[in-house]
């Protein structure tokens, strides 16, 4: 499923995966599913967000769009 990178501009309650309930802080920024965060860019309490994605699991390395081991 999709990822969508949002910041928060108010604080919100929101479940990412339909059982567990998740407080998301104003000014922080999360990947989310993009259900989650079309409803919260929908409602105005976030904006997407270009922040660089962390580091990948396992110590791969991306180099443009392929894995590199």
């Amino acid at each position: 499923s999709e990822i969508i990178t949002v910041q928060m501009t108010a604080d919100q309650a929101g479940s990412p995966d339909g059982f567990t309930v998740v407080r998301y802080k104003a000014g922080k920024c999360y990947d989310l599913p993009a259900a989650l965060a079309e409803a919260f860019l929908s409602i105005g309490c976030a904006r997407a967000s270009r922040r660089e994605p962390g580091p990948l699991p396992g110590g791969y390395q991306a180099a443009s769009s392929r894995l590199i081991w």
